[in-house]
């Protein structure tokens, strides 16, 4: 049994259906029915999934933003701390921004099972 990271398959493992692919094609469908019909709504998850973590990811830009060029808002608040010395005032501002991300994050999941009610997620 092999160990992998989250969100990731084993080698042979199927996380999806067997598809039947061949026998649509016999039957007549073209390759951009079997995209639409077939494989579009299952992968559906997986895109979503990999959207919710770029988004993540961006929010680390969106910190590194904030910091870089701020003239205004909660970066503008984190400079003006940090000149000042209140080093808990900069931490309070990253974690609001932090908390943001996170909320952020949780209306990603609930979107993903109120359009993906049929998945089984641990």
């Amino acid at each position: 049994m092999a160990v992998t990271a989250p969100g990731f398959s084993a080698p042979g493992e199927r996380r999806h259906p067997v598809l039947p692919h061949r026998d649509l094609i016999a039957k007549g469908a073209t390759q951009w029915q079997l995209v639409r019909y077939v494989l579009l709504p299952v992968a559906q998850v997986d895109i979503w999934d990999h959207l919710r973590g770029v988004y993540g990811v961006g929010w680390g830009w969106i910190i590194l933003a904030e910091v870089v060029n701020a003239e205004r808002g909660l970066g503008y608040l984190i400079d003006i701390s940090n000149r000042r010395g209140h080093t808990n005032a900069v931490f309070a501002v990253i974690i609001v921004i932090v908390l943001i991300a996170v909320a952020c994050d949780q209306l990603w999941r609930l979107g993903g099972r109120w359009l993906f009610p049929y998945t089984n997620r641990k």
